[in-house]
């Protein structure tokens, strides 16, 4: 991931190791986050990650008329995230085998966090070695 990011991962007993990151003159605000849950999010429609027989089907559903696009089936959260699927700008990538999406960490106003032009930082996990992927995405 590169030395200018640090992630932890703790268990249930671990007991948390503060760093501090503070920069003189940081523009970026200290702010709580606090989770909802979102029972359904999908992959969006033009960016990648849309399995192929269900994309052929909701095109078969578009063509006959059922429905109008992929949006009357489906949702999609954009926001900060824990789990659900990434929320990419441009095309979609893919990490790797065994890479699972984790988070993501959206421009805020709230907190000043504008990554590059309205983008988003992304985490994935490699369930197999452990290793972290980060991306980054913006409009």
């Amino acid at each position: 991931m590169g030395n200018n990011w640090l992630i932890r991962e703790y268990g249930a007993d671990d007991v948390l190791i503060r760093k501090e990151l503070s920069v003189a003159g940081s523009y970026i605000k200290p702010f709580p986050l606090k989770a909802e849950l979102v029972a359904e999010d999908f992959p969006l429609w033009d960016r990648g990650g849309i399995p192929a027989n269900i994309e052929a089907e909701i095109l078969r559903l578009e063509r006959t008329g059922e429905i109008q696009s992929y949006y009357d089936l489906m949702t999609h959260t954009y926001e900060h995230k824990i789990g659900g699927y990434p929320s990419f700008c441009q095309s979609g990538v893919d990490p790797g085998d065994d890479f699972e999406f984790v988070f993501q960490i959206s421009s805020d106003p709230k907190i000043n966090l504008n990554v590059v032009d309205g983008g988003s930082l992304m985490f994935w996990k490699n369930n197999t070695t452990g290793t972290w992927a980060i991306y980054y995405d913006f409009y």
